[in-house]
Formats: C-alpha cells, structure tokens, sequence
C-alpha cells in the first residue's frame, strides 16, 4: 500500500492489564513494547534501542533462526553495539544443554531488547519451543523488555506469519501469538502478497480478526499492544 503497510480487519487496540507482582517498577504498571520489522535495515536497530527508554540497556540478539552461523551471530551484534556497549549474542543452534537453559532464561529475563533475526522461521519457533522458552519471552514482554525482530524473527510474536520456508513453501507458521494477529513481511514481492489469498482461507471466528502486512522499511512499534508504524525513508 501507499503507507507500506496494510490492516485487513482493523487496528488492534485493547490492551491486556497485566501487572506482575515480581515487577521491577514498584507501584506502576510496565509499558509493554514490541517491534514487527518487514525487512532489515540498520536504521530499525536505533529506533528499537530508543524505544527502551533507558540508558545503554541491555540487548540480547538471536540468530537461531538463521542457524546462529557464527559470523552472522558477531555481525548483528555489532550491529547494536552503535547504539549501546551491552550487547551480547544468545545462541541456540545447537540446542544448548537442559542444564544452561535457567542461565539463559535469567539473562532474557534480565534484559531491556530481545532481538530475533530473519531466517528459517518454522526452525526459529521450533527452536524457542524445543528450549521452553516461550513462557520466558512472554514474562518479559509483560515486565517491559522489548521484544523485536524481523521477518522470521517477527513472526515469532504473534499468532501466525507468512513463511516461505521450506522451499518457498508459501503458507502460515504459527508463532508465540504474544499479538493476536496475522503478519506477512517483504510484502512489496508478487510471491508475498498471497498473504491476501492464504489469509482468506482462514474464516474460523475463533482466529484474530487482525492482520498486517509490511514492505521491507516499514515497522509497527506497539506500545501496550497499540501500534505505531513507521517508515524508513
């Protein structure tokens, strides 16, 4: 579309009231922040270090599914180290021992930014449930870390995305639904605008009635579950 980005049933606007009794903000209940990114770019890894509202937070970068090939691993987080110094790399692939999965779970539980990267997303999901990780990344969003990625790495947040792995296989994989809604990246490709036909054959009233689709450069910062899209001109 002309913004880059499409609704196919509305804009999600409730927000669930959660509010921990082990929070870090005593008294106040923690803004919840998540980022769907259509495509790469440097330009969303500032945006989302802003968008923790705190000095040098803490990032964790995820390249699981892309298989944590350890160069692309050391690539990304250079990549947030422009914006901040406490960056580190949290691999997956293979899975780690059941004896580090606590430690794991105490750094994301710690963090400001989870950041996932794009890549195999079926392998991605597989990985996070293989691990029993979902739950970990479902209390921090609700203590307030941001969670964020890009293709595959945004499909991981909500309740299904549109993948074209295996083998440009087209179809819904379903993510973590942390946001009830459908998403499909890379939207400005003929092959990923079937998202319009694959979402038609979801007519179950029990599924989310919300959807977007985003071209590469465009992002949806939710705050408390209301999104804000921006562009990347």
């Amino acid at each position: 579309g002309g913004e880059g980005m499409m609704t196919a049933k509305g804009i999600l606007a409730s927000a669930v009231a959660a509010v921990l009794a082990f929070s870090a903000f005593a008294g106040e209940t923690p803004v919840r922040k998540l980022v769907l990114i259509g495509g790469y770019s440097d330009w969303e890894n500032g945006q989302i270090v802003a968008f923790a509202e705190k000095q040098e937070p803490v990032v964790l970068t995820f390249s699981a599914a892309s298989g944590d090939e350890p160069k692309y691993c050391e690539t990304l987080r250079r990549r947030f180290l422009k914006y901040t110094p406490n960056v580190e790399s949290v691999t997956l692939v293979p899975n780690p021992p059941a004896d580090e999965l606590p430690g794991i779970r105490r750094k994301i539980l710690a963090a400001d930014i989870l950041y996932f990267s794009g890549g195999a997303t079926e392998e991605l999901v597989k990985t996070i449930i293989h691990n029993h990780l979902g739950d970990t990344i479902r209390i921090a969003y609700r203590r307030g870390t941001v969670l964020s990625g890009f293709s595959a790495g945004s499909m991981l947040f909500v309740h299904a995305g549109f993948t074209d792995y295996p083998k440009k296989r087209y179809d819904l994989v379903e993510g973590l639904n942390i946001i009830p809604c459908f998403f499909g990246p890379h939207y400005q490709g003929r092959q990923w605008k079937a998202f319009d036909a694959r979402l038609a054959e979801e007519t179950d009233p029990s599924l989310p009635d919300e959807a977007w689709a985003l071209e590469d450069g465009v992002s949806l910062f939710f705050r408390n579950e209301v999104p804000e899209v921006r562009r990347h001109l």
